[in-house]
């Protein structure tokens, strides 16, 4: 079965599970009508996200400048990854200073449910060093337009809390 098969398979389960619940512990009547309605709306938002993502990859070059930073800056480099037949996950960091010499890093496996979480948690992490390490002026780069375009829009919920 191809990947937006089972994406869409899901949310279907997703949401009779979740209109059984209801009925089950909160005494809801079930409403057919409306589990359609909530997952055909769930599954247009994740195919159009994902069709968002396939354009992003595109802008991702402008991010990635490879250059070192000015004089008295160090840079982190962050970066996640998830694997979604396995669930695998993880994120690496490496800071450099403004000769490119790498001052530390850190590569860890985690536990998240998807790419855009462990890009966040790649640059929760970079900050955490940063300041462990004492820095003053910190540049954080990453690959991952949605998490950069979620920290440029100030007050932004699309994406919840990040950093809690």
């Amino acid at each position: 079965m191809p990947i937006k098969g089972i994406g869409k398979l899901c949310q279907i389960c997703w949401n009779i599970w979740k209109e059984r619940c209801n009925a089950a512990f909160k005494k809801h009547k079930p409403d057919p009508e409306a589990v359609i309605r909530r997952a055909a709306i769930a599954i247009a938002e994740g195919i159009q996200l994902w069709e968002d993502n396939q354009q992003e990859q595109l802008k991702r070059r402008w991010i990635i400048n490879g250059k070192k930073p000015d004089a008295g800056w160090v840079k982190f480099n962050v970066d996640g990854a998830f694997d979604v037949n396995s669930g695998a996950a993880g994120f690496g960091i490496l800071a450099r200073d403004d000769d490119g010499r790498l001052i530390d890093g850190i590569g860890r496996t985690i536990d998240t449910q998807n790419a855009f979480l462990a890009e966040a948690m790649a640059l929760k992490e970079g900050l955490k060093l940063g300041r462990k390490l004492r820095c003053e002026k910190v540049i954080m780069e990453t690959d991952s337009i949605m998490l950069y375009n979620a920290v440029k829009e100030k007050g932004s919920q699309r994406f919840g809390s990040i950093f809690s």
